[in-house]
């Protein structure tokens, strides 16, 4: 189809999108529990399983939970009066339970004990003060509704997760409990997505966009990293019973995987910017940002069963350090002037994948994780050396925002 200003490009809409991913990840998730055999079976069950840990899958449902919160905190950041705090409020509700997601957290707690009732209580009561807030002072009540039905579906995936362990069900039935378990999470960050996207400024509400956080719009988020990473260090050297990456998840991925969606974020920005023009390595980036967000959830090499015969699992880590680390100084090189003006920041990041060889710990990994995602935001964050930078609000960059 062509139009008076050229062709006109196909465009899809963020919840087209978001409804293909889902379908696609729920269909593999039933497979899993049914004796069907075609070539690839295992590798889509292995990688996209919503029920099983640390793998493709769990990355889309952290990063959903992920998306949302940063959007409901550039919200935050962009509005004023008394009703803002609801925004912040969920903001750190949806983050704890993309946190939940990977960590299993809920599940560390073991049964209905006084811990898993008080941090019930304390849940219940953050996610009720944005809903009633909004409800109260907004004239459209469709965003506080949605977000509180998606409220409820978790609600119900938390009853449908007491059933599972307490009653036996045919095996027939197994694919479909699941699907029916996992479904309501999807269907959860889909209400959410309804509820809380059309709440932004400024952005054509079906676009990609609407669905990628805006890291220039928000307050203080070099101050925001430099916390996180800090509790995430502190995290790696006093609780090491954290790190439980065969049953459990690890939450100590969670920190990195943030960082470098935040960075995959920020350049999808740009890239999608029509003002800007053709895209140049800020593709490379945004697609490299988003390979290490996934990666350290779940390792990408471990997507190629062939990669494995290459490295051995001790040094897996390393090599994936290594590999970041490679393509950061690749990609600095492909922007002026970046690589000499931020040479002392790549000489630590340097040592970061010789320091887990020393010490394969998973402690010392996680540390090394977390010191690696502060120091590429510091380099990149500002992406003030791309020549781009102006003194509108919208261009600066995440860490001087």
């Amino acid at each position: 189809m062509t139009s008076e200003h050229g062709p006109k490009r196909a465009s899809i809409s963020w919840w087209q999108l978001v409804l293909g991913i889902d379908l696609f990840l729920l269909l593999a998730t039933i497979i899993k529990k049914y004796p069907l055999y075609f070539h690839g079976r295992q590798f889509l069950v292995r990688n996209f399983n919503l029920a099983a840990e640390r793998n493709s899958a769990v990355w889309w449902s952290m990063a959903c939970l992920l998306a949302l919160s940063f959007i409901a905190y550039e919200i935050f950041s962009q509005q004023e009066g008394k009703g803002k705090a609801a925004w912040l409020v969920l903001s750190i509700v949806l983050a704890g339970l993309s946190l939940d997601e990977i960590a299993s957290l809920h599940e560390r707690t073991g049964g209905w004990n006084a811990t898993r009732v008080i941090f019930g209580v304390l849940l219940a009561v953050l996610m009720t003060y944005p809903v009633v807030t909004l409800f109260r002072r907004d004239k459209s009540k469709s965003s506080p509704l949605l977000i509180a039905s998606a409220f409820f579906v978790f609600a119900c995936v938390a009853l449908q997760e007491h059933l599972e362990h307490h009653f036996a069900f045919p095996e027939w039935s197994l694919g479909i409990r699941v699907g029916v378990e996992e479904g309501s999470e999807l269907l959860g960050f889909f209400l959410l997505f309804w509820g809380i996207v059309p709440r932004r400024t400024g952005i054509a509400p079906d676009g990609l966009r609407a669905m990628i956080p805006n890291p220039f719009m928000m307050k203080n988020l070099g101050l925001l990293v430099l916390v996180g990473g800090l509790i995430h260090s502190l995290a790696c050297i006093t609780v090491p019973s954290l790190i439980d990456i065969t049953r459990q998840g690890n939450p100590l991925v969670w920190y990195p995987a943030a960082v470098f969606f935040l960075l995959f974020s920020a350049t999808c920005w740009r890239n999608l910017d029509p003002s800007r023009g053709k895209p140049g390595i800020e593709v490379c980036m945004s697609v490299f940002f988003l390979a290490c967000s996934i990666g350290f959830v779940y390792r990408l090499p471990k997507l190629f069963g062939s990669l494995n015969a290459l490295v051995s699992e001790e040094y897996l880590p390393s090599v994936f350090l290594f590999s970041i680390v490679a393509g950061l100084l690749v990609l600095s090189s492909g922007i002026k002037g970046h690589l000499s003006l931020n040479g002392r920041h790549f000489l630590g990041l340097l040592a970061l994948p010789p320091l887990c060889l020393l010490n394969k710990s998973p402690e010392v990994l996680s540390l090394a994780s977390g010191i690696l995602a502060y120091l590429v935001f510091h380099v990149f964050g500002t992406l003030e050396p791309l020549g781009r930078a102006t003194t509108d609000k919208v261009e600066r960059g995440p860490y001087l925002a």
